[in-house]
């Protein structure tokens, strides 16, 4: 595997949890996850290419740019077929893949809950057996519609979640 498909577990993370469970194409609605909970539908795409010959490349980034969430967005396997295709990709320059992702993260501001860092983390290791009741003042911000946040708050077992939740 290229070191530029080589993600890391926190850019995964945060791309999944800022997408608001949708496609970052400006008119999609298509989700990221099933709505059983039980399958990936979104999938990792690079701005700029993770190698030579692919849509948008910029030989001048190192494979860690590459790699990195600035050069990661969250599509549906639709947008993410026609960004990449070698007979339609000049229609989509980084320039506007940007703007998608900064629009789309703008745009679920309104949905914007703070978790502590530890949380997060917490979360996205755990398999959701157990209890987490986490507190800590270390906050990042998690993009969601209101179903996905009841849903993680659900799953991993918050209790009296405005002990550790604070709305915008």
């Amino acid at each position: 595997m290229s070191k530029a498909r080589n993600y890391k577990s926190k850019d995964i993370k945060k791309l999944f949890a800022l997408s608001g469970n949708k496609c970052n194409e400006p008119t999609c609605e298509n989700s990221m996850i099933s709505s059983d909970g039980e399958n990936v539908l979104g999938e990792i795409c690079h701005i700029s290419a993770a190698s030579e010959g692919g849509a948008r490349y910029d030989p001048k980034m190192t494979d860690d740019q590459r790699r990195s969430y600035d050069n990661l967005i969250l599509l549906c396997p639709e947008h993410h077929t026609m960004i990449d295709d070698k007979d339609t990709s000049h229609k989509y320059p980084s320039t506007l893949l940007i703007q998608w992702k900064e629009d789309h993260l703008t745009r679920l501001s309104d949905y914007a809950v703070k978790f502590s860092d530890k949380l997060v983390e917490t979360a996205c290791h755990s398999e959701f057996e157990k209890p987490v009741n986490i507190k800590g003042d270390d906050n990042m911000v998690i993009q969601g519609d209101n179903n996905s946040v009841t849903k993680i708050k659900r799953q991993i077992n918050l209790g009296d979640h405005s002990t550790y939740i604070e709305k915008n």
